[in-house]
């Protein structure tokens, strides 16, 4: 699935939040979100959060944004290169 052409990448919010003993309702609750499937579905690569909830699950999670998000950062770094040769 994308976003504005965006290609979701598999990422890390499952794994480090079983590291800090977190449910996924546990996480809804704390970003405050109206919907508490939305942490499922950011997990399973469904949806992208918004940089606003991003950020707030690095601060959660106490886990730097481009960790949590390892391979969407490194295909957007790989991008950003790119575009730099051109």
């Amino acid at each position: 699935m994308s976003r504005k052409g965006l290609e979701i990448k598999p990422n890390n919010i499952r794994r480090y939040r079983k590291l800090r003993y977190l449910r996924q309702r546990d996480i809804a609750r704390l970003i405050g979100t109206k919907e508490p499937n939305d942490v499922y579905r950011w997990e399973r690569g469904v949806r992208l959060p918004t940089l606003e909830n991003a950020l707030k699950l690095s601060y959660i999670l106490k886990c730097p944004i481009e960790v949590l998000f390892f391979e969407q950062y490194r295909y957007l770094r790989k991008e950003v290169a790119l575009n730099q040769l051109e």
